[in-house]
């Protein structure tokens, strides 16, 4: 098919410069769907994101903005728009001019990857783009809070069609988006052989992801403690950045895990390119997020043939099944995350079986290579705008 034949998809996703969860799952899509049509990138950086995109031949346009990540939670979301005037202003002078690039593509649909793409599409509609928009939905808003208010009040009911990475995060969504919503979780790779190792008391736990408040990882080392006082020889390793946050919490992990005595047996790392080899180090994935929405380390532990140990919150449940792929907690009762723990200590033979269950279950469910074509078609179908 002639390249001018193909329809053109715009992709929207404010940061670039480093890479999350989100961001993983941007670059699946657009590996998927780059052949498939004439791709574009809009950031507001460039990055590791760019690079691997363009590596991927799609066309990537940066346009500036000063709004910063940094101290950005996930319920200050949209307050943070007005916290600072200056940053303000050059965030609708980036819609100003993203709008230009929309005009002058017209593509067939633009996607927005996260929050923040998410009300510059909001924006795009409200100045007078009447085409498709695809919202991908990974986070979990409160029923009444700011963010489910504003989602409901500008959310384009004609045009606006949503991808939520788990039903916990469909569910959660105002009444005019569920409407128009399909859940397709997230897609990792299946390792060729399981990763995990060999199980003994001596358990290794890990933890790989985002090292941010919300991701509990300040709790599960206070847990790993308590769990130690009784099992010695354990270890924890937690692995990742502190992403779009300001690096005061690594710090403050770091002083906790001295004030606890715990220097040689708990671990603080940066980020690997290569998650499975670390996962392959360790025996049991830990998770101590407040309403995880999907969770895609928890999968690709799953993945690697880990079981996990979470508190059941958020999309944590449609992932792990508890007493077959992995043990979980009640949310916030930490006695019973701690309880969950020991009992992989006390049982190692359970590592094993829990982790080839999880193996197959993420190899079903979860597969990248199932579950990117289903998102990569469901953009590329013909758009539905509602009359």
């Amino acid at each position: 098919m002639p390249g001018e034949s193909r329809p053109v998809i715009l992709f929207v996703n404010h940061w670039a410069r480093r890479l999350g969860g989100a961001e993983y799952s941007l670059l699946d899509i657009l590996a998927y769907i780059a052949p498939r049509c004439q791709a574009h990138l809009l950031t507001s950086e460039h990055g590791v994101l760019t690079r691997q995109a363009s590596a991927l031949g799609v066309t990537c346009h940066h346009v500036p903005c000063r709004l910063k990540p940094n101290g950005i939670g996930r319920k200050g979301l949209f307050g943070a728009f007005f916290s600072n005037i200056p940053e303000f202003i050059s965030f609708f002078g980036f819609v100003m001019r993203a709008s230009a690039l929309v005009r002058r593509l017209s593509p067939r649909c633009v996607h927005a990857n996260v929050p923040k793409s998410h009300v510059t599409l909001f924006l795009f509609a409200a100045m007078g783009y009447r085409g498709p928009c695809w919202f991908h939905m990974r986070e979990i808003f409160k029923k009444g809070s700011t963010p489910y208010r504003l989602y409901q009040l500008l959310f384009p009911r004609k045009t606006g069609q949503c991808i939520a990475i788990s039903h916990a995060v469909g569910s959660r969504m105002p009444p005019a988006m569920r409407e128009k919503c399909r859940v397709i979780h997230n897609g990792v790779a299946i390792p060729p052989v399981m990763a995990a190792a060999e199980a003994r008391r001596e358990l290794r736990f890990v933890y790989l992801g985002r090292v941010v408040p919300w991701k509990g990882c300040h709790r599960l080392v206070g847990m790993f403690a308590d769990a130690k006082k009784k099992y010695p020889a354990i270890t924890l390793t937690i692995v990742g950045d502190t992403l779009y946050w300001p690096q005061d919490y690594r710090w403050t992990l770091t002083d906790q895990i001295k004030e606890l005595s715990l220097e040689e047996s708990c671990f603080l790392l940066p980020h690997t390119q290569d998650p499975f080899r670390e996962l392959g180090n360790h025996h049991v994935f830990c998770n101590a997020s407040f309403e995880e929405p999907f969770g895609r380390s928890i999968a690709e532990a799953q993945a690697a043939g880990m079981p996990v140990v979470a508190f059941d919150g958020g999309g944590v449940g449609e992932i792990v099944i508890s007493g077959r792929t992995g043990l979980l907690a009640p949310y916030g009762d930490e006695t019973a995350f701690v309880h969950a723990m020991e009992t992989f200590i006390e049982n190692p033979s359970l590592v094993a079986t829990m982790g080839k269950a999880g193996r197959q279950r993420a190899a079903v469910l979860f597969n990248r290579d199932i579950q990117i074509p289903l998102i990569g078609e469901t953009i590329l179908s013909p758009p539905a705008v509602s009359p």
